[in-house]
This record gives C-alpha cells, structure tokens and sequence, in this order.
C-alpha cells in the first residue's frame, strides 16, 4: 500500500495545512492538522503504519470487553438493528464486513440469511472467528484480500475507516468488490459530536490551558476524524451516492469500559466518566450524538 502524503489534503488536494492542536497539549500525540481549504482535521503524518493496527486484538483485555454480558447484549440488539436497516435498503445477499474484528457482526448476519464474509487484519481475531464462530474470514485488508471484483452486494465498515491511513486506496478497492448497485454502509465518529465540539471549547475557552479532555476525542490510530460534509465528499470521489446518513451513539457500558481500560492511569477519567451519561442523553437532544451511520451505493 502507497503511503498517503499528508502534505495534500486527500479531500481538495490543498497544501493550506495549519495545526489544529499542538502536539504539546495532548500528551503522546502529534499534532492535529486542519485543512484550511475544506475542514479536514487528521493527525499529522507518524509513520505509524498504513492501515489498522493489528495488535489490538493481541490484548486479553480487549476481548474481554466485548465477551462481557452486559457490553454483548448491547451489542447483539445494535447488530440485529443494523441488518434490519439494511435489509430495509437491499435484499439479502453476499455482505462483507471489513475489520470484522471477532466476527460477531457475521455471525448475526449470517442467522438472518446473509451470505457472510469477512476481512481483519489481526491474526488473533481473525482466527477466533474462523474457528470459534466458523466464519468465512480472510486476514489481510481489503486492498490485498482475494474477493472477486463485482461480487459483493454489501460492504460494511463499522468504526473501521478512521484508522485507516489512506481512505482513498481503501474505498477504491471497496468499489471494485462491489456490485454495480452495491451498497456501502460506513459508521465513523461524527466529528460534529456534542462531546468533542465541547472539549473544543473548553480548550480555547481556557486559552488552551484545559486540554486533558482532549485525548478522549483524539485517539491513536484515528488517522482522520470525518464530518457529515467531507465524508460525502470523500465517496462523491469513487461515484457512491449517499442515499441515507443517520446518527449514533456508543452504548454506555461499552465507552465506560473502554475509558476505564485504555486511560487507566489518567486521573481524568473520573471527570469523564462522571459525565458521561449526560453528555449522552444531552447529544440526543440536540442530535450531535458522536457516531454517524452512512448509507451509499454504488453508481
């Protein structure tokens, strides 16, 4: 995979590039860029990698997570709710899910009728889906996974695009997998979300003195942090017409374990776990919830 040059904006290939935030006030980050041209905002270029880290499934603690009663549940009842959506939009075929992490999205799908298929870069994960759940899931990415062009009626990419380094290859590819009438349904943090329009202001508010917040919004991998605007942008480049964009929100238990796992040595995390719940029922009210579901086919 050709490594993305952040010098261009890969949205309107401007070079007026200017830091966002400074990587001093985020501990452990580089500095967050913002394209002056079309509102882009990403982490400088780190030299991190290409694509998904594949080590986060190595950790016995993310497995954990989502083997929880409660956070399994949750997720479940999300997962039948997304098939139905889909099924609302297109009938049932082939559905391939990138980053299918341990596969319990294909799993529901497939007891709904879908043919399911797979692909996910961690070797951990992706066996445990092969063997444990039985899945037809191939390690690799979508750029190198051997799928048939113009095979696959549905592409889904749930919280995966954002860790991606170079979208474009990536949605490239997506459409030569994907049948002529194909859809492709990407859920992404919502870069308009009430949480991180909040943190903002706290921030400047504070002449940039509060900023411990700001790690919970800007998180590594996220290479680029997607509005509604310039992610219809980004698929009018590959031809997908946007057909439906609706919002979301990350189940409580979930975000709560996540925080508690990942900024376990952070003070902090007590203030945000504090108000959490009521950052989420306010971003419903409002409709800034930090998740946006994108519907698009292929044209």
């Amino acid at each position: 995979m050709n490594e993305i040059n952040f010098k261009n904006c890969i949205l309107c290939n401007s070079l007026n590039q200017q830091v966002y935030i400074p990587a001093g006030d985020i501990p452990g980050r580089n500095n967050i860029m913002k394209c002056q041209s079309c509102g882009l905002v990403f982490f400088e270029n780190n030299n991190q990698g290409n694509v998904l880290d594949d080590s986060y499934w190595d950790e016995k603690s993310q497995k954990y997570i989502y083997e929880r009663q409660d956070v399994h549940s949750s997720f479940e009842n999300e997962f039948k709710e997304r098939i139905k959506r889909i099924e609302n939009l297109k009938e049932k075929g082939i559905l391939l899910d990138i980053g299918c992490g341990l596969g319990h999205f294909l799993s529901v799908a497939r007891e709904y009728g879908w043919k399911a298929l797979g692909v996910e870069i961690s070797q951990q994960a992706a066996k445990y889906a092969r063997e444990t759940l039985k899945l037809d899931v191939r390690q690799g990415t979508i750029e190198n996974c051997k799928i048939e062009n113009n095979s696959v009626d549905v592409i889904t990419m749930w919280d995966v695009i954002e860790h991606i380094q170079n979208p474009l290859e990536a949605l490239s590819a997506i459409r030569d997998k994907l049948k002529e009438g194909g859809m492709l349904v990407i859920k992404t943090p919502d870069a308009g979300s009430l949480f991180k329009a909040f943190s903002i202001f706290l921030y400047r508010l504070s002449f940039k003195k509060l900023s411990f917040q700001l790690k919970y919004v800007y998180y590594l991998p996220h290479y680029f942090y997607y509005d509604k605007m310039n992610i219809r942008r980004m698929l009018d480049k590959f031809n997908f017409k946007i057909i439906k964009i609706s919002s979301g929100q990350t189940d409580y238990n979930f975000a709560k374990e996540k925080i508690t796992l990942h900024y376990k040595n952070y003070f902090s995390k007590n203030f945000i776990l504090a108000f959490l719940p009521a950052f989420l029922v306010f971003a419903r009210i409002f409709k800034m919830q930090n998740k946006m579901v994108i519907y698009a086919v292929k044209i």
